[in-house]
This record gives structure tokens, C-alpha cells and sequence, in this order.
């Protein structure tokens, strides 16, 4: 409701103005007439305006929803205060309660997947880091057999204008490098063959010219392989199948060998294993053995049932085979038609490079003979002209490992023992027949920290008894959709090997790292994390966005006092004119 005094004030100013305008309308002189009218009908209103007080409506533009951030890793420090500049409400609050905040905004690496869970399904904006120098992805496997080629993969950024190198180091000394090159993305592997057993931490290295970008630990176990039960079956005595055979006594493998002396006569030898009659090769026989070697000639001197039995047993049981071929047969027998020979034309000694693993060896042979695969084959070993010497293949159950090397023991007279070792204990791990562990532990994710949640998942067709990290006894709840699966969680105190154990003796190694390693890979991953969240949780624009509202103000007197005196005065110089 207006008050009496803006009607008493509008009315004593509207008979004011139309006397003062009826004097002027009245006036002998015409000229300028206009002007004089709407100078006193503006210094009029200006005196009203002094005397009451004149309000409007003016738009105010302002956020009016609380921000609030969450600040993590490597949070970028302009990004957040050019944010707290444009938003004056912006807050910094903590983890804890987020679940309850509004307009959450998370700057920097992100969190990782449990952490995600205390927002409870909040709803959040990342503003992530961008992408600086450094490994982002790696992966390795944690546990590998004595023989095996430790095989280390990632994906490196680059964003400098200059090399790095990263190195696989193996207790101070360099064993493989790879150079990435300067403003590049790219994938890199390095791999050895440890010498060692046991459980050993080697690392990996970026090196920038004489800078160290980053030294992370790379932990794994070598297992002893376990020693196979072993077939091998000879038609004449040889140094091949000599030297073979007391490598496999040496590294306690269970051998067996039948040797044919004379027509349906076989000499036979048990070395780390009690005897059995081989004079007939059949499924029961085999039965007793994991991998069965032999050459071309050996095999086309079975007859057709042993060879049936030989055959059943690979695909029904799982047996290995281990054929060393040559280039007289035809190829019409199971384990000729998945590698067949392609022949040289010449009978001289030719010195062949092999490749396999990561190990290169000189070996001296006569008329050399080499694969032809198929596309189902797994090439094991090849020349420097990566023509195949050994190859593997699936049959049914079973596995199937061909090689046209047949004078390997000259490694062992070269003094390439190592070599020797290799070379067999690949051809034997790719024929072996899987064994099925009773017990299986993963321990999730890979790389962990302390007082980092850590999930320890057990595989096992009976309920784990007496399951302890450390001596510290773990509560396993059984999944209902995989019943034959037990998890646990855990968190760690402190850094290095801890241990997995069971009421029945079982062990299970794993590593916990320090912070400083792989810390760009730790925020890649929390990147992730974070930007799968904020996909299905994302911060509505309604939310964020400034709202517009009316405000009533009003207008200085002051304005009014001036526009008077300016009237006034071109009142007062129109009657000088």
C-alpha cells in the first residue's frame, strides 16, 4: 500500500507542474517554448523525487547453490582457485562428508573403487589432472616357473621433447631396455629369464638422459618346475636321447625309457621312478606319465593299437607329446598332419641362430628341415630368419610339440648348459599335462599399498580352513552365484612380502608396495575409477547452474537533487538568452 505521503507529494507536484506550464504556455514569447516545458516538467518530477522515495525492480544474477570440493592427489592448484574465483560459496570439505554434500566437485587423480563407495551414489563433477610424463598401465605376471621368461608389458606417455629409456633392472644390473620417443604414447615389453628361485623384487626404471623419472619395484616368485613323469622312447641308442635323458634325471623328473634292441626286444630304464613293463604301449601305461618324447622313427615303429592308445591318451587324458621330426615320413600319422616338413635341398652343415624366450644360441646342423604350421599352432622356437624349429598345437585334452632339432645336446658340449635348459624346459612346460590345484588364491587389486583394502579371493572345491594373513585370522564369506569362491578383505600395515596361509599348510605370497611406486599408474587407475563414477553419477546442470533473481532498490536522492539543480539552471539560462 503506498503511503499518504507519496499521494500528498504527487498531488501538491501535479498542480504544481500544470500551473508552471500553464504560465509558460501564457507567455508572450514563443520562442523555445519546448524547452522550457520539459525542463520544468523534469524539475518538478526531480522535486518530487527528493521527497519521496522512488524503488525498482533490478535483476541479481548470483549462485545460489553451495559448491563444494573434494581435493585429491595432484589436484592442479590454478584450476581450483579460478573455481573458488568464479564460484564465492565454493568449500572445501572432506571424504567423509561427501555423502552428504551438494554440488560435490572432486579435482586431481580421483578416488579409487572403495573409496567411490563412502560418497554413498552421490552425485559429483571431476575435474580431472591432465596427462603427465610417466607409465600409466603395467602388468606382469606375479608368479612363474623355473625356466620361464619373466614378461613385463605397459604403456608409457611421453609428453617431453626428449628420449626415456625404460630399463628392467634384475639386482642392479640392466637385462632388457626399451626406448619410448619424445611427445609419444606407446606400449613397451621387457623380459628375462631369472636364473634364480624364490621370491625376488627387480625393477623397473625410467631414465631420462642422467635423470631417474621413476624406480618402482617389480616383485614375483620363481616356483620350481614340478618335475613331470617322462616317456621316452628311442629305436636306437643315441646321444640326443642320452644327454636328454640324464638332463631330466638331474632336475628329478621321473623317467622312463624303452629303447628297441632287437625286433620285439626293448631295453628299458627307471631313473626317479619304480618300473613298469613296457613291452606293450597302452592306455594304462600311459596313463602313468604327464609327457611322452619321442622321434619320427620311434612313433612309426609302434604298431597301429599302441599308436591308437598313444593317440586316446592325448585326447581323452591330457598327455603331452613331444615329437622330434624329421624329413623322411610321410605325412599321414595325427601328429604329422598338424606340422608338416619343408625340406632343404642341400645335405651340408648349415650354423642356425635360435630364437626362443629371450635367449639367441648358435647351433651347428646338418641338413636343417623347418615347420610348416598351421593356424591353430603356437611357434616356440625359429631361426634368425623366422623359419619355425619347434611349434606346439592343441589335441582334444592334450598338447602336441613338434621340433626338427634332433642334435640339441651339442649346446651341453658348447658348455651352453643354460642354453640347453631352456630350449628343453620350454618344449617340455608347452607338452606338459595340466594339473588341477586343489587351492587357488588371488589377492586383488594387483598392485596394493598399506592401509589400502585389500580382497583376497579363494578358489577351492572344499570350505579353506584356518585362512590367515600374517597370523591375522580372515572372515571368508562364500559367494551365492560362484560357491566354490571365498573372499576376504584385508588391509595391510606394512610394506613388502606378506603371506597367504591355510589350516592344511598352503602359501600364498603377495607384495605390498611403497607409495612412491607406481604412482602414475595408481592415478591412472583412480582416474578411472573416478570417471566411471561421475558417468553414472553425474552432477545435474540444474544443480550447478547460477540462478536469476528479482531485487527492489532504490534510486538515490541524490540523482534526483542533481537532475533538479540541472533543470533549474536551464530554466534560469533560457531567460539570459
Amino acid at each position: 500500500m503506498i503511503p499518504w505521503w507519496n499521494h500528498i507529494v504527487f498531488g501538491l507536484s501535479t498542480m504544481l507542474l500544470a500551473f508552471l506550464l500553464l504560465k509558460e504556455v501564457n507567455r508572450p514569447l514563443r520562442a523555445r517554448l519546448w524547452w522550457r516545458i520539459i525542463a520544468t516538467s523534469i524539475a518538478i518530477i526531480a522535486f518530487a523525487g527528493i521527497a519521496i522515495n522512488i524503488r525498482y525492480q533490478k535483476s541479481n544474477t548470483n549462485s545460489q547453490q553451495k559448491q563444494s570440493l573434494l581435493l585429491t592427489e595432484s589436484y592442479e592448484k590454478d584450476s581450483v582457485a579460478n573455481f573458488i574465483k568464479a564460484n564465492k560459496n565454493a568449500d572445501t570439505i572432506s571424504l567423509l562428508a561427501a555423502a552428504t554434500a551438494s554440488n560435490l566437485h572432486v579435482f586431481g587423480n580421483g578416488f579409487n573403487e572403495v573409496d567411490l563407495l563412502l560418497l554413498k551414489g552421490n552425485t559429483i563433477q571431476f575435474h580431472p589432472t591432465k596427462n603427465t610424463n610417466g607409465i600409466r598401465a603395467i602388468n606382469w605376471p606375479h608368479t612363474i616357473h623355473s625356466g620361464q621368461a619373466l614378461q613385463v608389458q605397459g604403456r608409457y606417455i611421453n609428453t617431453t621433447k626428449q628420449p626415456v629409456t625404460i630399463c628392467l633392472s634384475a639386482f642392479g644390473n640392466n637385462v632388457d631396455t626399451v626406448t619410448i620417443a619424445p611427445l609419444q604414447e606407446q606400449t613397451f615389453h621387457l623380459q628375462t629369464i631369472p636364473k634364480h628361485s624364490g621370491r625376488a623384487v627387480y625393477s623397473i626404471i625410467v631414465v631420462a638422459q642422467k635423470d631417474t623419472l621413476e624406480n618402482n619395484a617389480l616383485p614375483f616368485e620363481v616356483l620350481p618346475t614340478l618335475p613331470l613323469r617322462v616317456l621316452l622312447l628311442a629305436v636306437t641308442p643315441n646321444f640326443e636321447h642320452k644327454f636328454l635323458k640324464n638332463w631330466l634325471y638331474q632336475n628329478n623328473y621321473a623317467v622312463a625309457t624303452r629303447t628297441l634292441v632287437s625286433k620285439a626286444k626293448y631295453a628299458t630304464s627307471f631313473l626317479n621312478t619304480n618300473s613298469l613293463v613296457l613291452n606293450n604301449i597302452t592306455t594304462n601305461v600311459l596313463s602313468n606319465f604327464d609327457v611322452l618324447i619321442a622321434d619320427d622313427d620311434a612313433l612309426n615303429g609302434l604298431s597301429n593299437s599302441e599308436l591308437a592308445a598313444v593317440k586316446t591318451a592325448i585326447v581323452q587324458n591330457g598327455l603331452g607329446l613331444v615329437v622330434q621330426r624329421d624329413s623322411g615320413n610321410i605325412a599321414n600319422k595325427f601328429y604329422q598332419q598338424a606340422f608338416t616338413i619343408n625340406n632343404t635341398n642341400n645335405n651340408e652343415q648349415k650354423t642356425l641362430q635360435l630364437q626362443f624366450n629371450n635367449t639367441k644360441e648358435q647351433l651347428v646342423v646338418m641338413q636343417p628341415s623347418y615347420l610348416q604350421t598351421g593356424a591353430n599352432t603356437q611357434t616356440l622356437v625359429t631361426n634368425n630368419s623366422t623359419k619355425i624349429l619347434a611349434a606346439a598345437s592343441i589335441l582334444g585334452m592334450g598338447k602336441m610339440v613338434a621340433t626338427t632339432l634332433n642334435n640339441t645336446y651339442s649346446l651341453v658340449l658348447q658348455n651352453k648348459q643354460d642354453s640347453y635348459y631352456q630350449l628343453w624346459s620350454l618344449l617340455l612346460q608347452k607338452a606338459a599335462k595340466k594339473t588341477s590345484e586343489q587351492i587357488n588364491v588371488t589377492i586383488m587389486p594387483n598392485i596394493i599399498y598399506p592401509y589400502q583394502q585389500a580382497t583376497i579371493q579363494i578358489e577351492s572345491t572344499t570350505q579353506p580352513l584356518g585362512v590367515s594373513v600374517q597370523q591375522t585370522a580372515l572372515a571368508l564369506q562364500q559367494q551365492v552365484q560362484l560357491p566354490y569362491v571365498w573372499l576376504a578383505n584385508y588391509w595391510p600395515t606394512k610394506t613388502g612380502w606378506q603371506h597367504v596361509e591355510t589350516a592344511n599348510g598352503f602359501f600364498k605370497y603377495w607384495y605390498v608396495f611403497q607409495p612412491k611406486d607406481w604412482a602414475f599408474v595408481h592415478a591412472t587407475d583412480n582416474m578411472l575409477a573416478t570417471k566411471m563414477y561421475a558417468s553414472k553419477h553425474t552432477l545435474s546442470s540444474s544443480k550447478n547452474a547460477t540462478s536469476a533473481t528479482k531485487q527492489t532498490a532504490e534510486l538515490p536522492k541524490i540523482y534526483c537533487f542533481l537532475l533538479f539543480l540541472l533543470a533549474m539552471a536551464a530554466l534560469w539560462l533560457e531567460r539570459k538568452l
